[in-house]
């Protein structure tokens, strides 16, 4: 074989060697194209995932606080009439026992008494149970608390039940 026909077939081989290295490289792009794509996928699917799990957390532990403080306000429901008993008994006669129990009672349970004696009467918060002629100045006041209220944080359990003043000229 002569010079110039080795050669000839050398280029032949280059150009055969190169369009499969061409056709390989095409498919080597393909190739990673998709695998980013997938890889793209995952990422976002991974992502909505850890989004709906700290999400359905935070949720999860609302409620919690929620079932917990339902469960307590139900248990406070329960324990008002003792409660009541209580207060009866200390207006009674004065007794610094009983008032210990009744203030472990409610601070245990997270509760505040609301005993709003010469507070401005609030339909929101309060129950009337009558009303008092009173003083000018007194207008619109509580003059009695027929019974005390309850709040378990921004929850009324039960409003204080009271008599506002009014005035007549």
């Amino acid at each position: 074989m002569s010079t110039h026909e080795e050669d000839i077939e050398i280029v032949e081989e280059v150009e055969a060697e190169s369009s499969i290295k061409t056709a390989d490289i095409k498919k080597v792009k393909e190739q990673l194209k998709a695998c980013k794509s997938e890889r793209q996928e995952y990422l976002d699917g991974w992502q909505r995932a850890k989004a709906d799990f700290i999400n359905t957390k935070k949720r999860l532990e609302e409620e919690g606080g929620k079932k917990f403080e339902y469960g307590v306000q139900a248990c406070i429901e329960k324990v008002l009439p003792a409660l009541d008993s209580i207060d009866i008994a200390l207006s009674q006669k004065e007794d610094e026992g009983l008032a210990m129990i009744q203030k472990q009672i409610l601070e245990g349970l997270g509760i505040e008494v609301l005993d709003p004696m010469g507070e401005t009467f609030d339909p929101k918060i309060h129950e009337p149970m009558g009303t008092v002629e009173g003083e000018k100045d007194q207008e619109d006041k509580i003059v009695q608390v027929l019974q005390k209220g309850y709040t378990l944080g921004d929850t009324i359990i039960r409003p204080p039940k009271v008599q506002v003043a009014t005035y007549n000229k």
